[in-house]
């Protein structure tokens, strides 16, 4: 059962990262000389404005590979030179390996993430607002487009999220006590399993906190992910 579990809760996780991270960066259809690139901090927000913007003159482009930590990230010169190049840098405050690399003077964007994981789908539709503003802001010829755009992702959104709910009352395992890294804590609580504990790596958590955990949720066993 557990494994199922398990297996079960990745499939939920993939699912959300695909609905909210889009498929492709490459501009389609459009004159190479008139495509604007815009370099992102991660992945998250580059798939946020590839929902935002038309692809036909716009190209966009994360910096931080998925699932890569800021904090263990190593700025390449490559980046740097994506950076001085882009027409529009986009990155959430406090990302500190941004510092070195961002340009001086170039276009920037700083979002403020509020404390939240944009990848809970209440906190994503908030962002996506977030980011239509500040993109409307810069690029005003195509603000229209800008915000149909970001309706019609919001309705994509809801729908597969309320999809994706419904799919995990029916495995049965709505309500399950899970232990997660800090970075899926409220994606997971969104999708209504029990977050008993969070470690920023789950093979620092030693035994006795897994005892703890345990008591405090009084249950025997509980799924990783």
């Amino acid at each position: 059962m557990w494994i199922k579990t398990k297996l079960f809760l990745a499939i939920a996780v993939m699912t959300l990262v695909c609905v909210f991270t889009g498929c492709s960066s490459k501009p389609q259809g459009g004159n190479a000389k008139t495509v604007r690139n815009i370099v992102t901090s991660d992945t998250i927000l580059s798939g946020m404005i590839l929902s935002l913007l038309p692809q036909n003159r716009y190209s966009v482009e994360a910096i931080l590979p998925p699932g890569q930590c800021p904090g263990h990230y190593d700025v390449k010169l490559s980046d740097i030179e994506k950076m001085k190049k882009a027409d529009l840098n986009v990155s959430f405050k406090g990302m500190s390996f941004l510092n070195k690399a961002s340009p001086e003077g170039g276009a920037q964007l700083l979002v403020d993430a509020g404390g939240r994981n944009w990848m809970a789908p209440d906190s994503y539709i908030d962002g996506l607002g977030i980011l239509a503003d500040g993109l409307s802001k810069r690029f005003p010829e195509d603000r229209d487009e800008i915000m149909n755009r970001k309706e019609n992702t919001i309705h994509a959104v809801k729908t597969e999220s309320n999809s994706l709910i419904e799919k995990i009352k029916r495995a049965g395992i709505f309500g399950k006590p899970i232990i997660a890294s800090s970075m899926q804590k409220d994606p997971l609580e969104w999708m209504g399993f029990r977050v008993l504990g969070i470690t920023a790596d789950r093979r620092r958590c030693l035994q006795g906190r897994l005892s703890d955990f345990r008591k405090l949720g009084g249950i025997k066993r509980q799924s990783w992910l």
